[in-house]
């Protein structure tokens, strides 16, 4: 399948330099001589009516780069962090994606992860199932726990630095992870939030999936509201993609009214439907918990 909907360069992919969107291929070749077939599909509810009389039009870009990365690195592209409000982080999981090469020759395992920096004191994190093994040629999402000791106060531009402890064909590394990490000094503008995603993890175990989705905050955040609207669900259509701002900004502005804008556990959203829905609603359900921390009530009803 190819790049229909330019995912690798999606914002979930061009994050960071050269990071990788979910939907970015990969392939692992021996060294050698290969031949590419290409088809191209004019897609009318993509590309829209040429019109009468006219021949559709597909401009088709082909690119090849070879992987030169570490044996072992984060995926930085497709990282799960929860925004900060009010000095408090917007989720209680994060996920962190780890890729071993390729050709490594045996799976690493990664025994545990710490907090640096200036938020050592004030955020931890943990594993809650201990440590996890990465096969050669996968890439495997991390979830990692947030617990937050104290609300703090920071600037844009402050990152939040993990250390991954690893071992790797009998050896100790380490692995390091900054993110910039997006702060709003309150709810008056959209932000993201993380959650648990329920893809029925064992009891008691982490999640199989962190989950991610924007809020957009009412007009009129401060208005004194007797009977709170309900929350909006606002399903999109297929490749939408949650954090780019018009997406946000094409919610209706009704006082009091707080909108959800989910995945369905993908960058660029799914069909509504099964476990895709049980995600919606697991972000929905969060939403409330997440608002009180930073002093918002808000209705029990959806719409």
């Amino acid at each position: 399948m190819g790049d229909i909907y330019d995912f690798s360069s999606s914002s979930s992919g061009s994050r960071d330099t050269l990071a990788k969107s979910n939907f970015a291929r990969q392939l692992s070749l021996e060294p050698g001589e290969y031949t590419v077939l290409l088809r191209a599909m004019y897609e009318i509810r993509m590309f829209g009516d040429p019109g009468t009389g006219n021949v559709p039009t597909i401009n088709l870009s082909f690119r090849v780069t070879l992987d030169k990365g570490r044996e072992f690195e984060v995926v930085k592209g497709l990282r799960v962090v929860p925004d900060i409000v009010q000095g408090k982080f917007m989720g209680d999981w994060l996920s962190v994606p780890i890729r071993l090469r390729d050709g490594a020759g045996s799976a690493l395992t990664v025994m545990d992860v710490e907090v640096e920096g200036d938020l050592r004191d004030i955020v931890r994190v943990q594993m809650p199932s201990g440590p996890i093994d990465i096969q050669p040629g996968q890439i495997r999402p991390i979830p990692l726990q947030l617990i937050q000791i104290s609300a703090f106060s920071i600037k844009e531009g402050q990152t939040f630095d993990l250390k991954f402890h690893i071992i790797h064909k009998g050896h100790y590394h380490s692995l390091s992870f900054p993110h910039d990490l997006t702060v709003h000094p309150d709810a008056t503008s959209p932000f993201t939030i993380t959650f648990a995603s329920p893809l029925e993890p064992p009891q008691g175990q982490e999640p199989a999936l962190v989950s991610y989705a924007v809020v957009v905050p009412p007009k009129d955040l401060g208005a004194v509201i007797k009977s709170p609207p309900p929350i909006i669900l606002a399903l999109h259509g297929a490749g939408v993609d949650v954090e780019n701002g018009f997406w946000a900004e094409a919610m209706p502005k009704v006082p009091g009214m707080w909108a959800v804008l989910p995945t369905g556990k993908n960058e660029w959203g799914e069909d509504w439907h099964g476990g895709s829905m049980d995600d919606v609603w697991a972000a929905r359900n969060a939403l409330s918990g997440l608002l009180e921390k930073v002093g918002h009530m808000i209705s029990d009803q959806t719409l």
